[in-house]
């Protein structure tokens, strides 16, 4: 167990999870920056959870969950984002295979290679994880992600 100093002197925005902050309205960015993460989905699936998954229709929504507080356009399951690690210029397309609830949470930065924007944009797999180069101690790495609407 080891305890770390915040990333950030200043404070993450106060809300309680059961009352998450107003899902922002307006135009969204094609392009995302902050941090991804890992979780421990089946052995050597690729893919991602994404935490703005549209609510509506067979979009596979991440039901009343917090919203992200990043501008995050809605995407469905089975959508991909072209994901790079900006720690080390790797990068390739992932499918979205989950709701990414958890990271809607988290108004944190990583700090693996200088301080990423704030917010976590996508939590990887494993295995999708360590493919883009990224450390499974370090857990997370900046990233951008760059989503090609039609």
């Amino acid at each position: 167990l080891h305890g770390l100093q915040p990333a950030s002197k200043s404070p993450q925005p106060a809300s309680h999870a059961e009352h998450p902050p107003a899902h922002r309205s307006g135009s969204v960015p094609r392009i995302l920056r902050g941090t991804a993460t890992w979780f421990d989905g089946p052995a050597g699936r690729r893919g991602a959870a994404y935490p703005a998954l549209d609510p509506y229709g067979d979009a596979g929504g991440c039901g009343t969950g917090p919203a992200s507080p990043l501008p995050l356009p809605l995407l469905s399951i089975a959508s991909e984002l072209h994901i790079r690690n900006d720690c080390n210029g790797l990068e390739t397309r992932i499918p979205i295979t989950e709701c990414g609830c958890v990271a809607a949470h988290f108004c944190d930065r990583c700090v693996c290679c200088g301080i990423s924007p704030r917010g976590r944009v996508i939590e990887l797999t494993r295995a999708s994880f360590v493919d883009l180069g990224g450390d499974l101690d370090a857990g997370c790495f900046n990233v951008t992600a760059r989503v090609d609407l039609p």
